[in-house]
């Protein structure tokens, strides 16, 4: 999800001033040098098992991309993935919790 708030025009959409812009790109460039070393560690597992087993690092990883940001830009950057991903984004259980979807 960070990708898009680092894109040009995902930073020119959400108003990022330039010091939040480079400090997610820093953080992104940190985040990407840490899995390194753990996609190795999990290169031979089953798909599903690397998707479990990346989820918690992913989910702090935007963790702190998101702390960066106002509440408005995370609004914007949330309806930015969803346009992304389209209709499938809406099985994600996050974003059916965030949509009060049943």
């Amino acid at each position: 999800m960070l990708a898009f708030a680092v894109e040009e025009a995902g930073a020119r959409r959400l108003g990022l001033s330039r010091d939040v812009r480079e400090r997610l790109l820093a953080l992104i460039d940190r985040r990407e040098q840490q899995a390194l070393g753990f996609a190795l560690d999990i290169k031979d597992l089953p798909p599903s098992e690397i998707k479990k087993r990346l989820a918690p690092f992913v989910a702090e990883s935007e963790r702190q991309g998101l702390a960066l940001l106002t509440v408005e830009q995370r609004s914007t950057l949330q309806q930015m993935q969803i346009a992304y991903r389209g209709m499938e984004s809406l099985a994600d259980p996050d974003m059916a919790r965030v949509l009060e979807l049943t």
